[in-house]
């Protein structure tokens, strides 16, 4: 799953959801795209904390992750 960058993002947000906001003010659209952008960075940054677990075929953790290790799963580099 590639992210957008934050440019490409809003773009991409306001083409397709300009007819239906046409009402709300830019700023309330610019807020609500910007969660969007957010939801994306999260779930793809819990995804990579995620496959940094070690686990056995058990389901069983063979080695507790460090708290360094789940922080540098996700660079904020990702981030455009």
């Amino acid at each position: 799953m590639n992210i957008p960058t934050a440019e490409e993002f809003l773009k991409e947000y306001n083409n397709h959801n300009h007819s239906k906001s046409e009402s709300c003010s830019c700023r309330y659209r610019d807020i609500v795209a910007l969660r969007e952008f957010a939801k994306l960075h999260v779930k793809k940054a819990l995804i990579k904390a995620g496959n940094v677990l070690n686990v056995d075929n058990d389901g069983d953790y063979v080695e507790y992750p460090t708290r360094d290790l789940i922080i540098n799963s996700y660079p904020l580099e990702n981030i455009k």
